[in-house]
Parts: C-alpha cells; sequence; structure tokens
C-alpha cells in the first residue's frame, strides 16, 4: 500500500516502537566524545563531535581515554569519602582517650618510658615512647593507633608557671603566616625548645616527614601544641586528628586565622564549666581563640554543646569574669571525667636531666594547672 501510494517502505526496525532516550548513557557519550575529541583534534573538532553521533567515539583510542575518565571519576570519589571520614565530627568516647593521653604527660618520664603511668597509660599505645625535656615543660612522642602520637605537658613547676605570664606576644616568622601571626611568647619559647627532639623522635619511632601523626595537651600544652601543629604540618607531617583541652588563648587574630584555616574539622579545642584557664591571656590584649569548641556545663554524662565562633557566648564565653572563675579551678583538673593534672599519675619522679640553668626548680605547684 506504501509502495502504491508512492512513500518510502518502512523497515521493521523503524516501525518498532521508539524507546525513551538514556539521559544518562547520552550524557556520558556526550562527555566521552568531548574527551576524546579535544585529545585528538583540539577544541573546534570538540564541538563537532557535539552534532556528529559517532565522532571519533568509535576509535580504541577514545576508548581508552574513556576508560581513565572513569578512573579519574572513581579517584575524585574516594579522595571525597576520605576527607569526609577524616573529618568527621566529634566523638566523646575519642576525646576520653586523647584526655588521658593528654593527662598522662604530667608524669614521670621513667613511667612514661615504660608505659605504666597507671590509667593515662592506654593500652591501644605501642612502645617506643620518646621523652623530650622542654625549657619547662616536657611532651611525649608515641605510635597510638599505627599513627605518631605527640602529648604535651600544661603548667606543673613554678619555672612553667613563669612562661604563662610571659604573656607580651612575638612574631612568629613561619612562611605559612608571613607577617601576619604574632603569639604568646612563653609558649613560642616552650615549642621552640621541644621542636628538635619532638621531631627526631617522630622519626624514630617510625613516622617521619609525611606520615599521619595526633596531637594533644592540656593547659599550656595545649597551647604549646598548637604552635607545634603549624610548624609540624609546614615540616612536612600531616596533622590526622587533634584534641586541647582547657588551653589558654595562644595567638593573635592572624594566627587563628591561619589555624583555622590549616585544621579545621580535624581539630577540637575542649571546655570545662568555668575554668578559667581559657580565659587567658585576655581578649582585650589581642589574643583569640580558634578551632570549633567543645563546651562541657558539667559532668560529661550532661552532654556537650558546639561553638564555632572563637569567642562565642554560647559555651565557655558565657563565663568570662576570669576573677569569679578562680574559684572553679576544680574544672581546669577535670576533662572528660579524667584527671588532665598530675593526679593520677603513677611514679611522679621528675627527673628529666634537664641543666640547672633550665630549672632551678622542679618541684611540684600544690595546685597544679
Amino acid at each position: 500500500m506504501s509502495a502504491a501510494l508512492g512513500l518510502p517502505l518502512a523497515s521493521p526496525m523503524e516501525l518498532a516502537v521508539e524507546q525513551p532516550p538514556n539521559r544518562a548513557s547520552d550524557a556520558g557519550c556526550i562527555c566521552a566524545r568531548l574527551l576524546c575529541c579535544f585529545r585528538r583534534r583540539g577544541f573546534p573538532a570538540a564541538r563537532q563531535a557535539l552534532a556528529a553521533p559517532r565522532g571519533c567515539f568509535s576509535s580504541w583510542r577514545c576508548r581508552c581515554y574513556m576508560v581513565l575518565a572513569a578512573v579519574a571519576v572513581l579517584i575524585g570519589v574516594a579522595l571525597a569519602i576520605r576527607n569526609a571520614l577524616a573529618n568527621k565530627g566529634f566523638s566523646q568516647d575519642r576525646a576520653i582517650m586523647f584526655a588521658k593521653l593528654a593527662g598522662a604527660a604530667y608524669c614521670s618520664p621513667e613511667s612514661l618510658e615504660a608505659w605504666s603511668c597507671g590509667e593515662k597509660c592506654i593500652p591501644q599505645v605501642s612502645k617506643p615512647v620518646k621523652v623530650c625535656a622542654g625549657e619547662t615543660t616536657q611532651a611525649f612522642v608515641t605510635t597510638w593507633e599505627h599513627h605518631g602520637l605527640v602529648s604535651f605537658e600544661g603548667t606543673k613547676t613554678y619555672m612553667s608557671m613563669v612562661q604563662d605570664l610571659r604573656t607580651y606576644k612575638s612574631a612568629t616568622n613561619w612562611p605559612l603566616c608571613g607577617d601576619s601571626c604574632s603569639v604568646h611568647d612563653g609558649f613560642l619559647t616552650e615549642w621552640q625548645s621541644l621542636k628538635s627532639c619532638v621531631e627526631d623522635s617522630l622519626t624514630a619511632i617510625g613516622s617521619p616527614k609525611g606520615s599521619e601523626i595526633r596531637v594533644t595537651g592540656h593547659s599550656l600544652g595545649g597551647a604549646v601544641s598548637s604552635l607545634a601543629m603549624v610548624e609540624l604540618h609546614y615540616d612536612g607531617w600531616h596533622i590526622k586528628e587533634a584534641m586541647s583541652f582547657g588551653m589558654p588563648r595562644a595567638g593573635d587574630t592572624g594566627f587563628s586565622q591561619v589555624f583555622t584555616r590549616l585544621f579545621s574539622g580535624r581539630y577540637f579545642r575542649v571546655t570545662h564549666h568555668m575554668d578559667p584557664i581559657p580565659h587567658v591571656p585576655p581578649e582585650e590584649f589581642d589574643f583569640l581563640h580558634f578551632g570549633r569548641e567543645v563546651f562541657y556545663d558539667g559532668d560529661v554524662s550532661l552532654g556537650h554543646k558546639e561553638c564555632d565562633d572563637a569567642e562565642d557566648e554560647l559555651c565557655a564565653g558565657q563565663y568570662w569574669n576570669v576573677v569569679s572563675d578562680l574559684a572553679y579551678v576544680s574544672d581546669h583538673l577535670d576533662y572528660m571525667g579524667q584527671a588532665t593534672g598530675s593526679t593520677g599519675c603513677v611514679g611522679l619522679s621528675r627527673a628529666l636531666n634537664r641543666s640547672s640553668t633550665h630549672e632551678p626548680s622542679t618541684a611540684p605547684l600544690p595546685l597544679v594547672t
């Protein structure tokens, strides 16, 4: 009938019911043709490929490019998943372990090296443990969960208290900061006295430059840990995870901005109720906190609040009156239900073999902060 009317005959394929286009497949083919033609012929050919159903799509070389493109997409997805896992939120159970490790830094070198300092010496740590003696404090370096760990001691002796009182700021001259960063002079001096030993010890335990490490500290140790993180990052280590507890303000606005840019999502600054230490040195002296604050307004079982603003009055900032807070020094010595000073250490000997010019007195303070 069609032939009689002079109409072209339709093939069986043309008589088949037309299927809706596969949009995802079409998009993939277009991307592949573009990639292939751009690689082989340049940009004009890529534009032509959109109009030509086949273009250079049928060549074996183009199919190779498609495979490479698919691999690139898979790598991108894997990296995104890795970053999401690395930047997972705050874990209370994790914080308890960090608090124990921060508290362990107050224990004697002998007990740390033997990893027998009591409950603070958690079983997930692997020896060896290297102890570094700074100007007035110490730090220990070890392996925790197959990654290097550095934990910094807080204020314990009269000499470390002097470091706390050196509240004038010094420029860091760090390449990552340029001329924009100034930090607490006492904390900077303490870190500089520990740096060489800490970096050498990381290498010695099998966590050289390029390795992922964790960092923690309480009080002065928390402040020193923040300075250490910036320099360790610049020197080639990757800070996988870090927490500080009850730390004072460590630097100015410039330092706060640089630190936040480098470690956002991998660092938590934990505060507790009316602990007075997070409120010094005063903000009016151009000192500023940084990082995501995790605030406990009471017992750990009552839960916590998280604040992104460095000086948020919904977190520890609501207790800004340091004079009133001095009545709550006990809040500074109890983080995550753990003794974060020297209390709870087994073997409090302070045989650090420091020179007398560095620390004339190593007698513990009557009240450790």
